[in-house]
């Protein structure tokens, strides 16, 4: 579809040779695409390069790509997309995927059982709420971009029993500004619950309210932060409650401290370790509960605590 101000509705699309539907150029705002079945094709459900487009109550499963796909055409990616109310199911690539984004709301969509990330986006001021996302085999969300991405926020979603990491933000020698990650469940995932990755800079992020639980890796782990606060999180059943540290960056030997972290009034409780924050300074901690198994003794809690 090429054009402005089309609709596509009521469809069934599926065993096409390709992608079962195709936004094909920068220049087709305002085309509305619901409630469509998009089913079996050989490439992704949807391929999308537009901009002011809603895609919104579909069915979008077992395609042998992503079931969404959000490409960029030339340097600008796709520029304020919705995407509420759809269900991807089993597509043999990641539920959602794109780059270069800006404005991105993602509301109310079912993301389970895709061979791949649930969703990847890489993109700034990027919204998701209230998303169920799991059984998955990556990662629950990857979010980030390779050298910024900003004003992302991410809450009252449900991320479990994912093959990889609950939450995973990703770059690559970028700063990112403005995270905001809160009241989300975040459980019985295969790695960490969320993970801030190597090689960038996370300055000003709010971890909030989340519940984290029964993940393999730990409940939260970040490399590199400024200015970051964690509050009000029950962490509860991982290999390790929450740890903050440093990235050693072995090309040049040297090393990213994080700074300005504070750490406040979460519940830290029956997790093989509870908290370690290692090489960061100016950091505040109060941790309002950390629980002691049966059989341990305060001097257990203080090794935790190291």
């Amino acid at each position: 579809i090429w054009g402005s101000n089309n609709s596509v509705g009521n469809n069934r699309i599926q065993a096409n040779n390709d992608g079962g539907l195709l936004l094909g150029s920068t220049s087709t705002p305002n085309t509305p695409i619901r409630n469509n079945l998009i089913q079996d094709n050989t490439g992704p459900g949807i391929i999308l390069y537009g901009k002011f487009v809603t895609i919104s109550n579909n069915t979008i499963h077992t395609n042998l790509g992503s079931g969404i796909l959000l490409e960029r055409g030339g340097y600008y990616g796709p520029i304020n997309i919705t995407l509420i109310n759809n269900s991807l199911l089993s597509n043999n690539g990641c539920g959602i995927k794109g780059n270069k984004l800006t404005n991105i709301i993602l509301n109310n969509n079912s993301i389970q059982n895709n061979n791949g990330e649930g969703i990847w986006l890489e993109g700034s001021f990027i919204t998701m709420n209230d998303n169920i996302i799991q059984n998955n085999t990556g990662s629950g969300i990857t979010l980030g971009d390779y050298f910024s991405g900003n004003n992302n926020t991410l809450s009252n979603n449900i991320i479990q029993a994912n093959n990889g990491n609950g939450i995973r933000l990703i770059g690559s020698y970028g700063t990112y500004y403005y995270t905001i990650i809160r009241n989300n469940l975040i459980q019985d995932n295969n790695g960490t619950g969320i993970e801030g990755t190597a090689f960038s800079s996370y300055n000003y992020t709010t971890i909030n309210d989340n519940y984290i639980q029964g993940n393999n890796g730990a409940g939260i782990k970040w490399w590199k932060g400024v200015n970051m606060l964690v509050h009000h999180n029950i962490i509860q059943n991982n290999s390790l409650g929450l740890r903050v540290s440093y990235f050693y960056y072995c090309f040049n030997y040297t090393t990213m401290d994080s700074t300005d972290i504070v750490v406040e009034n979460n519940k830290i409780e029956c997790n093989k370790f509870g908290l370690a924050i290692d090489y960061c300074n100016d950091t505040i901690i109060t941790v309002s509960y950390t629980h002691l198994r049966a059989h341990e003794t305060s001097l257990h809690l203080v090794c935790r605590l190291l």
